[in-house]
């Protein structure tokens, strides 16, 4: 592994998630449009059952997957091993899900207060199999250093989404609005079949290309179930809070506010401004996954130090000017993404999603942290402490959230405050836990929050000339000039010139 080859990928990986993410989200605008409040309170109904489902049979896969071919040193049979035991396992347990769905489905919807929802939940059942098929196959192409049929079936996905996703929404809103929302998730299923298929084909072109001349056919059989358990645990704790957080939030809100109301301020927290949200974690999340196989694959300690480093070093540069680019200008970004469209009778909806971005913006900074920690914990064979530290999360998360829901006059800001707190306290313990292995400059961040304080300084000020669109466009581009200017003045960005030894 050489520098290029960790940062090439961890690019690939960013370039791919983020054109993706920034597609999802505009998606998530003309969506918003035809759907409205309540029907974008119905859509995240579903997806955090479908979530939770895809965990389940997938979570943590693609990690494990790269973790386990990395560390087969070059072994082509160990990585067949790997690819064919877990392509058969996931498929058998993938059918097993869907089948679990499609039967409980009205009982799903009848539960979550809208038994409309059971089509939507039929139309998404078959996608779990094929995502299934999708996670050891990115996995493989992860471990193998390959991060380009990643990026592209991801590209592919969220292309063939949007088409299909907004077409049969809209052609469906006439027969009501339970069947334009069947329509939006049943472009999703599409989606996963499409992007399926490209990375079979990719894979079988990658299979056909490898030379077998070098290889023994004798392989250590390595134990996928302990270095998935790990993983998987620690990558269904959060898809379960929020598959509870569908379940209670809008029964919880009901007590106090019409079903409607309640549906459209959950709609709102979770799918218009979780898109938003989503989106500045697309480095982190590259960078999570090209160094959990890098530290796998590292023998030298030196080297996986310096890989780990340069990973806390870059999502402190990135993550930090976007989590305070949400909280300062949470107005002009709702406003420019959705307009009036999320306001109902009795509720100004886009001025209760400006409010929530600029306190959930906060927990940008922990969300990025706590994915890359969790993966250098993995990485060093440390996943129980992961899987420890987020149960704890989750548990502060509800001992607060639960008692504000109930409080008329903080309402949905239980759960924002609640994510808040998980977020915060999954980070504490995760940095407490990688600082023992680990050592940040002091200098270094002191550095890169001056640069922010700076940057922003001169954000702020040029918004407020231009109150307006404009003025925030204008204060963005301002904000990335000095920001990365000042980086590379104070040679903040050095890091990017360390070289890491090369490994065969």
């Amino acid at each position: 592994m050489n520098k290029k080859s960790f940062l090439f990928g961890a690019g690939i990986l960013t370039i791919g998630a983020l054109i993706s993410r920034v597609l999802g989200a505009i998606y998530r605008v003309p969506l918003t449009r035809i759907l409205g409040a309540v029907g974008m309170g119905m859509y995240q109904m579903v997806f955090p059952i479908y979530a939770l489902l895809i965990v389940i049979s997938t979570s943590g896969m693609p990690l494990a997957v790269s973790k386990l071919v990395a560390s087969c040193q070059g072994n082509i049979y160990d990585k067949k091993y790997i690819i064919n035991r877990s392509l058969k396992g996931i498929i058998l347990f993938s059918l097993i899900l869907s089948a679990i769905l499609s039967i409980f489905c009205v009982k799903i919807a009848k539960i979550q207060g809208n038994a409309d929802l059971s089509i939507s939940y039929l139309s998404i059942a078959p996608a779990i199999i094929f995502v299934g098929i999708i996670s050891v196959l990115r996995g493989y192409f992860q471990g193998e250093q390959n991060y380009t049929p990643t990026a592209v079936s991801q590209l592919v996905e969220q292309g063939v989404k949007i088409v299909v996703g907004l077409v049969l929404a809209f052609a469906l809103k006439r027969y009501g609005i339970h069947y334009s929302v069947m329509g939006a998730i049943l472009g999703v299923s599409v989606s996963e079949i499409v992007a399926c298929f490209v990375l079979i084909s990719q894979y079988g072109r990658a299979v056909r290309k490898l030379d077998y001349t070098n290889h023994t056919t004798i392989h250590t059989k390595p134990n996928i179930l302990s270095t998935m358990l790990p993983i998987i645990m620690c990558s269904i704790i959060l898809p379960i809070a929020n598959m509870v957080d569908s379940m209670i939030v809008v029964n919880i809100l009901n007590k106090n506010f019409s079903l409607n109301y309640a549906t459209a301020m959950y709609g709102i927290e979770s799918g218009a401004v979780g898109a938003i949200l989503n989106l500045p974690t697309v480095l982190s999340f590259a960078l999570a996954s090209t160094i959990l196989p890098n530290i796998a694959s590292q023998k030298d300690d030196s080297s996986r130090q310096t890989a780990i480093t340069q990973a806390l070093h870059i999502n402190m540069s990135i993550i930090l000017p976007c989590m305070l680019g949400l909280v300062l200008f949470a107005e002009p970004i709702i406003s420019l993404l959705y307009g009036n469209s999320l306001d109902i009778a009795g509720l100004k909806g886009s001025m209760l999603a400006t409010s929530i971005l600029a306190v959930s913006g906060i927990g940008v900074l922990y969300m990025s942290f706590v994915q890359i920690f969790t993966a250098i914990m993995q990485g060093e064979g440390r996943g129980k402490t992961a899987v420890i530290n987020l149960a704890i999360a989750v548990g502060v998360k509800y001992l607060v959230q639960i008692p504000l829901l109930f409080m008329p006059n903080v309402n949905i800001y239980g759960l924002v405050i609640g994510n808040l707190l998980c977020y915060t306290t999954a980070f504490i313990l995760d940095y407490t836990s990688v600082r023992k292995y680990v050592s940040l400059s002091s200098v270094s961040t002191a550095r890169i929050v001056m640069s922010n304080i700076l940057a922003f300084a001169v954000g702020v000020t040029l918004y407020n000339l231009l109150p307006n669109i404009y003025g925030f466009i204008l204060a963005f581009i301002f904000i990335l000039t000095i920001y990365f200017s000042l980086l590379f003045a104070s040679k903040e960005l050095n890091y990017l010139k360390i070289k890491l030894k090369t490994h065969k």
